[in-house]
């Protein structure tokens, strides 16, 4: 029979994993699973047998689809395991007793891989490789406490969550004292004490805490998945397919905002009205469709520097359908200027002390300048070295600042040495004004609705009138510049 799940350390290399799998073989027995909580790796090991003539499991990293046993050894398992802190496909393998003969493994259907590429998907987005048996806390819009890997929201109103809560807590024999009443509310913070949460996790990460969450997460996950089959049978009805990426989209989104009402209006061909108007999807809804939709939402519109992590959690569930579609990583709707060659993962942070979420400018602004960095050059990466500054006034002049009000920010480009690349005068590398044309189109792709306001220091001096230009500078002063206008500059160069 099967022991209780083993942890092991994420952090061990293929060849660490493998050796303490095989450690445990001789003390508990033969291995039966390898999968992982979102933190850990797990391993079940069979106490009533052990490995066969003392032989024990070599590990190799696999595609979850496709791979061949080696020869003269058996498939023993395959899941999901952590490799230096990555989670990747593993494959463990034994030795075959000369007399046995093998079983075919069958290749798993196009279905079984679709329905785990979104279980991956909405795992990363909701917990990105945390345990989902501890309690977290999105302080975004309405909501409270959560838990699981489907983050069931206390604040949420969902009788399944607030039941498997309370039940957690009497397994555990720790009175309520109000815990839940107070993870019910929105909250911007952790409300208990620190004996309170320390009791709470430690409930949740018990064994019959794992088993309540278990079930609470595929309850939730199961209503997700059948607004998700509404989605594709009303697509369907009104003559529409719905890409695989893109029903990736749809079921993060659902688990996000509960199920689909004005989706499924747009999905029946309608113009839908959200922070703008968004048309209609043609006959495939695509990526760039569901993307076009996603983004006139008040939820990312308000919060667009999420929007980079919903694309990562997506693009992780795409990996296990081997689709490279180049939109998930660089999606672009239909009326958007192409994406620039060679463009790569978005690379920018901020200086310590900064804040990029200090007022919803801000936020756009961080949202298409770390847009505009994809087309850096290979192992450049751009810092955001300034937001909000009140009572800030400019240079020479002694206006009020953009930075004042919460509509600038100032960056630097840092080479592939770590180098700052100077942001104050000519533009001796071409860098900065091709991030400016990025932004300015990034700008028009994610925020239409500020369009024409986007202005480039590039094009006016940091303050004095004889100064060196403003490389460094992007605010929603309105496109402006004795020495031109971004739009000019960006429509110039596609010209």
């Amino acid at each position: 029979m099967p022991a209780d799940p083993i942890a092991i350390d994420p952090k061990l290399s293929l060849a660490d994993l493998e050796a303490t799998i095989g450690q445990q073989e001789e003390i508990l027995g033969a291995l039966l699973t390898i999968d992982n909580d979102g933190a850990v790796t797990l391993c079940t090991f069979d106490e009533e047998h052990d490995p066969v003539d003392g032989q024990l499991v070599t590990l190799q990293i696999v595609p979850i689809e496709g791979f061949a046993t080696p020869a003269d050894q058996d498939l023993v398992c395959e899941g999901d395991a952590f490799v230096n802190g990555q989670l990747v496909h593993v494959a463990a393998f034994r030795a075959r007793d000369a007399g046995a003969v093998p079983e075919p493994v069958p290749a798993a259907p196009a279905e079984s891989l679709l329905d785990k590429a979104l279980r991956i998907a909405v795992r990363v987005n909701e917990i990105d490789g945390q345990t989902p048996y501890r309690l977290s806390f999105a302080a975004l819009g309405k909501s409270g406490g959560s838990f699981g890997f489907m983050q069931g929201d206390l604040a949420a109103g969902q009788p399944i969550v607030t039941d498997t809560f309370r039940q957690v807590l009497a397994a555990a024999g720790i009175p309520d004292d109000n815990i839940t009443a107070r993870l019910s509310a929105h909250v911007t913070g952790d409300p208990l004490s620190d004996a309170e949460r320390a009791q709470v996790n430690a409930a949740l990460d018990s064994s019959e805490g794992r088993r309540l969450v278990d079930a609470m997460d595929e309850s939730i996950l199961s209503d997700a998945l059948n607004s998700l089959q509404t989605c594709v049978t009303t697509a369907a009805a009104a003559g529409r397919t719905i890409e695989p990426v893109a029903r990736i989209y749809m079921l993060l989104w659902i688990n996000m905002t509960g199920p689909p009402s004005v989706l499924l209006d747009w999905l029946r061909g309608n113009a839908v009205t959200l922070t703008r108007t968004v048309p209609a999807p043609g006959a495939v809804v695509s990526v760039a469709d569901i993307e076009n939709y996603l983004l006139a939402s008040q939820y990312f519109t308000e919060h667009p520097r999420t929007f980079a992590h919903l694309r990562q959690s997506v693009k992780a569930g795409a990996d296990v359908l081997r689709l490279s579609d180049p939109v998930v990583d660089e999606p672009t709707p239909p009326s958007s200027p192409p994406a620039p060659a060679g463009a790569g993962p978005e690379r920018l942070s901020a200086a310590p002390g900064i804040s990029l979420n200090a007022t919803q400018a801000i936020q756009q602004l961080v949202a298409i300048v770390g847009e505009a960095t994809r087309s850096l050059p290979a192992d450049y990466s751009l810092v955001v070295t300034s937001t909000l500054r009140p009572n800030s006034r400019v240079a020479g002049t002694g206006g009020i600042s953009r930075h004042a009000t919460g509509e600038a920010i100032d960056v630097q480009i840092f080479d592939a040495q770590g180098q700052g690349i100077d942001n104050k005068g000519s533009d001796t590398t071409g860098l900065y004004t091709r991030l400016a044309i990025d932004a300015y189109h990034a700008n028009d792709r994610l925020f239409p609705q500020r369009h024409g306001q986007l202005a480039w220091g590039g094009n006016f001096t940091t303050g004095p009138v004889d100064g060196p230009r403003d490389l460094m500078h992007f605010d929603y002063g309105g496109d402006r510049g004795r020495f031109g206008r971004l739009a000019t500059l960006a429509q110039s160069e596609s010209a």
